[in-house]
């Protein structure tokens, strides 16, 4: 009988409780004061359970932004970042986030890790998708420096 009325009582919490659904605001909001703290890695994880969890496009974007923002800005592993920018362009959402991940994506092709043709098609990618964001004479200037090393990459491959 005893058993009888635990069961009675208590399926009915743990039903609710595995039911409840999962508010990622309130994730990646917990994220962010992470991050202002320095710990990064619960950061990482939680915008990753985001990434991976949530139905919202655009947290989901948001998210893989600010991992990407982290790897760049915060822990400096310019590699990480770019892959990281990278998945923020798979979204099929064309926003301020995508146009801000182009751009960066480019940046680091081209000054940190000398991926000079990357940097020079991204750049002009931008330049096509964005041809009046006030971005334009950064993106200008960068192809600007990155003409000379193009100009040599193709007489190399042109003999």
């Amino acid at each position: 009988m005893r058993i009888k009325f635990i069961f009675i009582i208590l399926f009915p919490i743990i039903f609710l409780s595995c039911n409840q659904k999962v508010n990622y605001s309130k994730i990646f909001e917990l994220a962010q004061t992470e991050r202002a703290k320095g710990d990064f890695m619960n950061c990482i994880m939680n915008l990753s359970e985001i990434i991976k969890n949530s139905t919202d496009i655009n947290l989901k974007q948001k998210a893989q932004f600010n991992i990407a923002d982290i790897y760049m800005n915060d822990i400096k592993n310019y590699s990480f970042a770019l892959d990281e920018f990278n998945n923020v362009l798979k979204y099929d959402i064309n926003n301020n986030i995508h146009k801000k991940s182009l751009f960066m994506y480019s940046y680091i092709c081209s000054n940190y890790l000398d991926m000079y043709t990357n940097a020079y098609n991204s750049y002009n990618l931008f330049l096509d998708k964005y041809p009046d964001d006030e971005l334009v004479p950064s993106v200008l200037y960068e192809i600007e420096q990155l003409q000379p090393m193009i100009d040599v990459s193709k007489k190399l491959i042109n003999g």
